[in-house]
């Protein structure tokens, strides 16, 4: 049996946006008559929204990990200048007090705090281009879930449409006013036109992603250059 429940947790999780343009739910009423083949596709497109669904909720974790890694990079460097700073200090009090053994070793602090800073800060970068890198991985999921939920929609259309059409009273000739039966059915060129815009949404996400993707590439090997 599905798990309905994941489902639903699938079409919430899509952006707002999307919700606001988004034909209305076939009703299931009008999919009592699907054939078997139908029901097998719905099914199956069902099933990927669900795994979609579970690997956007992984990606959106591991943004939320990688944002706290950056916090801590950065308290890091924060202490690092705060360090350097403290070790100047010192560098000022042995000079004048010629205390030449302690003055060698806070220049040796010195020098390795900067390595150390250095390091750190390509770090940073690497974690922000991580950061965007992976929040471009969740925009593209969420496109791909807005994709899948609109196909799920449009195949549900034609299949109702096909019922309709076999159930409720036909359409007048051209030129006569349309039966209100026939106005009050679905239209699945509706469905159609909505899953392409969800297309294009994902088109464009794919293409952002793979700049930030470039980007992430060159950091790392910006970070291993560096020694950290």
């Amino acid at each position: 049996m599905k798990n309905y429940a994941i489902l639903l947790s699938a079409l919430i999780m899509i952006a707002p946006g999307c919700f606001a343009t988004m034909p209305a739910p076939v009703k299931d009423i009008y999919l009592v008559e699907k054939t078997s083949e139908e029901d097998k596709l719905l099914a199956g497109i069902e099933d990927e929204i669900i795994n979609i669904n579970k690997q956007n909720n992984q990606a959106k974790e591991s943004a939320k990990i990688i944002r706290q890694e950056i916090s801590v990079s950065e308290a890091r460097i924060g202490s690092l200048e705060r360090n350097k700073s403290y070790n100047l200090e010192l560098e000022k009090l042995y000079s004048i007090s010629n205390d030449n053994a302690k003055l060698a070793e806070v220049k040796r602090l010195i020098q390795q705090n900067d390595d150390d800073m250095k390091k750190e800060t390509a770090h940073l970068e690497y974690l922000k281009a991580k950061k965007d890198n992976q929040e471009s991985s969740v925009d593209v999921k969420d496109a791909e879930l807005s994709v899948k939920v609109a196909e799920l929609y449009y195949e549900k259309s034609k299949i109702a449409r096909k019922f309709q059409d076999k159930t409720m009273v036909a359409a007048p000739v051209e030129g006569k006013e349309p039966a209100k039966e026939d106005r009050n059915k679905i239209d699945v060129d509706e469905y159609r036109k909505y899953l392409d815009s969800q297309k294009d949404k994902l088109a464009k996400a794919q293409a952002a992603q793979k700049k930030y993707a470039d980007a992430f590439i060159k950091a790392e090997a910006k970070l291993k250059e560096s020694g950290y």
